[in-house]
Formats: C-alpha cells, structure tokens, sequence
C-alpha cells in the first residue's frame, strides 16, 4: 500500500476558500486472469474532506453504461467480475481498466492504467518429428505451440524433465522457438522427448519423438539449415516484437497527452473562476461599507435637507455598481473566449503531433523491413558458402578413403563416347583420374576448361578445380556421396 496518485483540488467548503487533498491508496495492477474465473482489480481512494466516489472506466468508456450482472464494486472502489468471458462473438473482459475518484463539486482524478489479460488456451500447431543423428552431429527437437500469454515449455526425456538451464559444458540448449538443440550427440542421447507447455490458461504435452544416435559421420547441410531457419525465425519474432511495443507507446502517449491537455484546462477554468468570483464579493462587501457609512453621516448631518442628495448618490452608486457588474460580465465573457481559443490550438497541437508520431512510426516500420531484407541477403549468401564448404569436405573424405565418388553425381558422360570418355573426378589418386577428357565429350565444358585457365599440371589438384566447376554449374543438385568401389586406372 502507498500513495500511488494525490491531487489537490480547490473547492469552497461552506463559505470559506480552500484545498482538498484527494489521494490513490491504492490502484488496479496488471493482470493476466483464467477464462471463466474471477477478475479482481484493487482501487481505494481517500480525502481530508468527502468519502470520494469511484468509478470505472474500461477502454476510456465507463462500465457504469454498460450492465453486467457479473460486475460488482466494493465499497472502498475494488472492482470484482466474476466468470471472465473472452470470445469474438461476446464483449470481452480483455482491456485497460482505470479507476476515476471524483468529489461532487471539487473535482476527480484517475488512477493508472491497468492492462487486463485474459489467458486463453494454448495450441500445438505441428507434431514433434522424430530425428536422427551422427555421433558428434547435432540433432533438433522442434515444439510449435500458440497461446497468449506466451506459454512457458519444457522438455521430458523418457519421461523425465531435463535440466535446461544454461551451462558452459551443458549440450541441451533450449531455443528461443522452444525447439531443443542437443549438440555433440552421443548414444546415451538416444530415447522418446516430447515438450510440455503451459501458461496461466492451460497447459498442453506434445507427442514422442525418437532420437536414434547412429555411428559415423552426421549430415552437415541439414543441421546449417535448420540453424539458419531457426535465426531467421527468432529475428522476425524480435521485429514483430518491436513493432508491437512501438504502437503500444504510441497510444500511452496518445492517452497521457489527452488527459494532460484536460486536466490542465480544467484547473486553469476553475482558478480563473475562483479569482472573479473573489474580486466581485471583495467589491460588494467594499460598495455596502461605503453605502452604509454615507447613509449613517447623511442622516445625523442633514437628515431633512440631504434627504434628495443621498438618494441621487444611492442611485448614482446604484448605476455605478451596475456599470462595474456589466464590465465584470464582459471581462468573463472575453476570457472565456481566449480560453476556448487556447482550447482549439491545443487541440491542432495534439493532432500535428499525431500525425508525427504517425509518420515516425511508418519511417521505423520502412526501416525494419530494410533490415530484414538484408538479413535475408546474408542467409541467402551463407547457404551458398555452405555449399562450398560442403564440397570441399567432400573432396577431402573421399580422397583420404580413396574412393571414387559415383558417376551419377561426380562425373558426366558423353552419350557419344565409348569406355567413359570425358569423365571428371575429384579427390581420388592420379591414376584414377582423367583430368584432361577426350575431344568431342563435352565441347562447352572444354572451352570453358580452356579459357579458365585451370590445368596447373597437378592431377590431383586438377581434379579438384573441375568438380568445383561442376557444383558452381549444377548448385541445384543432390548432395555428393562416395562409393565404396575402387576406380578403375584410365
């Protein structure tokens, strides 16, 4: 508890002129609240003078227009619904509240603004695929799930919870996608992961999936794929994200510069008020003082003989009295003008700066959208470094296992030629290897041979050259794999 809002409030309590402290003891918080269960948000309000009287207000429109046999008001101001409801084709719970304390005669205040959500049920939108991995390879675990607010998720091995939490040495690494990325598998790593999500609303398990550790070398293209799709996907949450808090600044501030604009008017209109109510009563009292001692000298001096000249300067002070009412009237009259006056240019003034905010909100989204489109350049560019990294690692494997690669992937074949002319091989001993073909096997592929440059009297190197020649002319073919059966010399 604590004093969250104060305001003081001139009033004139009885005949006198004063202050009155109006003060928030305590106000709505936000909060996320079940479909179905009960909504309560504290407001208590206190004055040195009146019990104030509070009111809610939801979205900027008081629920006292709107009835709704599961709302019911404490009498210090608590707000209680009961059977929270949030549904397209219902009024929904879901919204900013704010409690108002008003004074009859004095004045109101308002407290903060409380967000209401209502948590609704979480959805897994895909199965959890069962995976497979190389000792050493990484193997991942993906868990799609939707729900607001954004659930919580952990992962079960065999039925037990694993210990996520982020270690130097640790090889279970939970994504910011709730995807589980277990590196540098081993076969201890093999058995059924499922995830478990869950938030104020709900909580949902998804389905068993199988990872199987198998002996050998891992698949290198597939897992820099699903790292790069699994950056690509926490960048574009981090911009949806941002835009979200932007447009929510915008309307606080929207909201702030309106209540501002109201309050301040309010108070300068009653101050202004006061003052003139003040001046007239000073210059009535003062008029009767003055009206009253002439009437007493007149009669005790001349009561017979003054007897017409004190009704001439009653009635001359009459009209002046009545000349300094009508001028008081027109200054009244005239300083309502100006404040109207002020009133429009605030309003303009509040609409140019919406129509700012409005156009630095479009320049940041213009900006956002430029930098996703360059991150999507650099993803782009780096699967194709990709592919030639995963070239070279395929010349380097088959030339340490000397193998021959198959013909369907690693050499082409001219329909014309007899006995394999004009095969290209790459990573294999110079015996093995044709590194010049033979005339006539493939005509655009010696000219383009011929005018690279490329043959710099290594075979082996050579052979290299060629079969990167062939992954840049064919980046759209299946990935390399070695066979096991010897080349054959020429």
């Amino acid at each position: 508890m604590g004093n969250y809002a104060t305001a003081r409030l001139s009033s004139i309590p009885g005949n006198g002129v004063g202050f009155v402290d109006l003060v928030f003891w305590r106000e709505p918080q936000d909060t996320v609240v079940v479909r179905g269960g009960v909504l309560q948000l504290d407001c208590e309000a206190r004055s040195d003078w009146l019990n104030p009287v509070v009111r809610w207000r939801k979205d900027g429109v008081l629920l006292d227009s709107l009835v709704d046999e599961r709302r019911a008001q404490a009498a210090n101001g608590t707000l209680t619904v009961r059977g929270v409801v949030h549904a397209r084709h219902q009024r929904s719970d879901e919204g900013v509240y704010q409690c108002v304390a008003a004074l009859e005669g004095v004045g109101s205040i308002a407290s903060r603004a409380a967000k209401v959500t209502v948590a609704g049920p979480l959805r897994l939108l895909a199965p959890t695929d069962s995976a497979s991995s190389f000792v050493g390879d990484s193997a991942l675990f993906r868990c799609e799930v939707s729900g607001d607010p954004r659930p919580q998720v952990q992962w079960q091995k065999d039925g037990l919870f694993l210990d996520l939490t982020r270690k130097p040495d640790s090889r279970l690494v939970l994504m910011p996608s709730h995807a589980l990325l277990i590196t540098a598998a081993t076969p201890q790593d093999s058995g059924t992961y499922r995830c478990i999500a869950h938030n104020a609303g709900s909580t949902r398990t998804g389905n068993g999936a199988e990872l199987t550790v198998l002996p050998g070398e891992g698949h290198l293209q597939e897992i820099l794929q699903e790292i790069l799709q699994e950056i690509l996907q926490v960048l574009q949450e981090i911009l949806q994200e941002i835009l979200r808090v932007l447009q929510e600044i915008l309307q606080v501030l929207q909201e702030i510069l309106q209540e501002i604009l109201q309050e301040i008017l309010q108070e300068i209109l009653q101050e202004i008020l006061r003052v003139l109510q003040e001046i007239l009563q000073v210059l009535q009292e003062i008029l009767q003082e003055i009206l009253q001692v002439l009437q007493e000298i007149l009669q005790e001096i001349l009561q017979e003989i003054l007897q017409e000249i004190l009704q001439e300067i009653l009635r001359v002070l009459q009209e002046i009295l009545q000349v300094l009412q009508e001028i008081l009237q027109e200054i009244l009259r005239v300083l309502q003008e100006i404040l109207q006056e002020i009133l429009r240019v605030l309003q303009e003034i509040l609409q140019v700066l919406q129509e700012i905010l409005q156009e630095i909100l479009q320049v940041l989204q213009e900006i956002l959208q430029e930098i996703l489109q360059i991150v999507q350049e650099i993803l782009r560019v780096l699967q194709v470094f990709g592919l030639i990294l995963l070239a070279l690692f395929s010349r380097a494997w088959c030339s340490s296992q000397s193998v021959v690669p198959p013909a369907s992937v690693l050499h082409q074949r001219s329909p014309g030629n007899r006995g394999g002319s004009g095969v290209f091989c790459v990573g294999v001993p110079p015996s093995h290897c044709d590194v010049e073909p033979r005339r006539g096997a493939h005509p655009h592929m010696e000219q383009e041979v011929q005018s690279s440059g490329f043959f710099s009297g290594d075979q082996q190197r050579d052979c290299g050259r060629l079969r990167l020649l062939q992954l840049q002319r064919h980046q759209q073919a299946p990935e390399p794999h070695c066979s096991r059966t010897p080349a054959r010399a020429g």
